[in-house]
């Protein structure tokens, strides 16, 4: 078993549990082989069969909602202008304005943890109080 080691970030006062392992412990394939994790890399293309399907949905689409996101890492980052090229509103909910803010329809500035229940009416559940609130009332 890996060891596990608490961590006080500067920033936080919450402890963040890192794990501790060696190579021997990380999964494999049956060849043993080290399996990769289901990510891209940076620098790393996205496989064209994904991409093909991406822009298939981004054809399709009435509505595009760009969601707490920094706006700089591509290919994702070039959807807003694309979708707003079409006509298609484009609406970003965001900490701060990003680079593709100027092709919003609409840009609305803040935590997006707390936008969204209230943005989509489910700010009563209980579940959704709960994760805004981290669990107090």
């Amino acid at each position: 078993m890996p060891a596990t080691r608490h961590v006080i970030l500067p920033c936080s006062q919450h402890a963040l549990t890192l794990l501790c392992c060696t190579v021997e412990n990380l999964p494999h394939d049956a060849f043993g082989q080290l399996l990769r994790p289901g990510v891209v890399w940076f620098n790393e293309s996205l496989d064209s069969g994904v991409l093909d399907k991406i822009e298939a949905v981004l054809n399709a689409t009435d509505l595009f909602l760009v969601i707490g996101t920094s706006a700089n890492v591509y290919p994702a980052a070039g959807y807003a202008p694309v979708v707003a090229g079409r006509g298609v509103p484009v609406v970003e909910i965001n900490l701060e304005l990003t680079g593709n803010s100027s092709v919003c329809t609409l840009t609305i500035q803040g935590k997006t943890g707390r936008l969204l229940p209230q943005l989509l009416g489910v700010t009563d559940e209980p579940d959704v109080a709960a994760a805004v609130t981290g669990g107090k009332q």
